[in-house]
């Protein structure tokens, strides 16, 4: 049973668990919508990108695409605005 205020880090509706992230050794708490889409924490994505594989479309491998895309749309956002958060992101937290 999951709690009443579980909330999906990616969209905020209710969750329906706590599962395993495709970003690597980390969990989340997902809807069934966002974990259907295999969307993740936007703000995270855009910091797991930035740090680890560079900032333009041609530096993720081609099974992540579907995640970006996923993760992008369920903020709200367009795979296009998601590169351009990536490519202003600042690693380290900009310190």
């Amino acid at each position: 049973m999951t709690p009443p205020d579980l909330k999906c880090q990616v969209c905020g509706a209710p969750a329906i668990g706590v599962a395993s992230s495709s970003l690597g050794a980390i969990s989340f708490a997902y809807c069934a919508e966002c974990n259907r889409a295999g969307a993740e924490p936007y703000s995270i994505t855009v910091a797991f990108v930035g740090e680890t594989c560079g900032n333009t479309p041609d530096a993720i491998d081609e099974w992540f695409r579907p995640v970006v895309e996923a993760t992008a749309q369920r903020a709200g956002k367009t795979v296009e605005e998601f590169w351009a958060d990536v490519r202003a992101y600042e690693p380290g937290g900009g310190r």
